[in-house]
């Protein structure tokens, strides 16, 4: 699993679903790209457009944000912050302002992922002893989807609501399940013993589930087909780890974190796994691209 305390040390943050506030578009709307960037020593959010252009930093320096997560709407911002001691979950408004503290308890919630419909948030919390997916609404009423002994995190919903993907390492080795949301038994989807899979995104027509893996050594980006489940498609192939995938809008193409710390940077590839170029540089991890629901 992930280890919280050197993801702090060394401000890498994640994101889910992310964005600025915007009305609803088109398809061929571009959308937004969220990261974190730790190039001021700080862990804030950046918003870009799919150039690298910066459109909006959704942080005021209180401490250190990550995980951010914007709505379906684009008009809020999810995200964990340390500014209370502990990480604990945050609504702002897309800008950052207006932050208000949805959980209080003395454990880590984070990795927090839009519903579809804009009305919960999934995350994962070690309230319990080890990590777990939860579910929360916006007034702050938590219920658990996961409770077993093993660490369960980066939750990714489906794009019909119906579902939740989420890595977990109940098979000692790290793999991608997937749980119905009303509490059915979960599934893993990638079923690969021999190296750990993580990071699970789905594809905006929920068929595919691009993922981060080290079958072959490294971090690499794959892709599976949701309905047959067959062998996954290796998508990078750099001698360095490319992780975290994230689709845009019309699923032609995939956003990822690529490089090693401290020198990460944000990648975006066509979804066959050509035409890879660079976005970002220097410290900037974990993207998420949003676009404007309502299709």
């Amino acid at each position: 699993m992930f280890n919280l305390t050197k993801r702090a040390s060394l401000l890498f943050f994640l994101a889910s679903i992310a964005a600025i506030g915007v009305p609803a578009a088109a398809q061929d709307d571009p959308g937004l790209i969220v990261y974190a960037s730790a190039a001021d020593g700080v862990s804030s959010i950046n918003i870009v457009d799919p150039s690298g252009a910066l459109v909006a930093q959704a942080s005021d320096g209180s401490g250190n944000d990550s995980y951010p997560s914007l709505s379906p709407d684009g008009q809020l911002i999810a995200f964990a912050s340390d500014r209370s001691g502990n990480w604990e979950m945050f609504v702002a408004n897309s800008d950052g302002s207006n932050a208000t503290q949805l959980t209080f308890n003395d454990y880590n919630d984070i990795f927090p992922a839009w519903s579809p419909d804009g009305t919960q948030i999934a995350f994962a919390s070690d309230r319990d002893g080890d990590y777990d997916i939860y579910v929360t609404d916006l007034s702050g009423t938590v219920s658990a989807v996961t409770a077993d002994d093993s660490n369960e995190w980066s939750p990714a919903w489906s794009p019909d609501g119906s579902q939740i993907a989420f890595t977990t390492d109940r098979d000692i080795d790290s793999e991608i399940y997937v749980i119905d949301v009303g509490g059915s038994e979960a599934h893993n989807v990638t079923n690969y013993p021999k190296g750990d899979d993580a990071y699970p995104a789905w594809s905006p027509d929920g068929s595919q589930i691009a993922f981060s893996s080290n079958r072959t050594g490294t971090s690499q980006i794959y892709v599976f087909d949701v309905f047959s489940q067959g062998e996954a498609l290796q998508l990078t192939d750099d001698r360095v780890d490319s992780q975290y995938p994230t689709w845009n809008a019309d699923g032609t193409q995939i956003a990822y974190m690529t490089g090693s710390d401290p020198d990460t940077a944000i990648a975006v590839m066509n979804a066959d796994g050509g035409g890879a170029q660079l976005l970002t540089s220097g410290g900037d991890s974990f993207p998420a691209w949003w676009w404007a629901q309502g299709r």
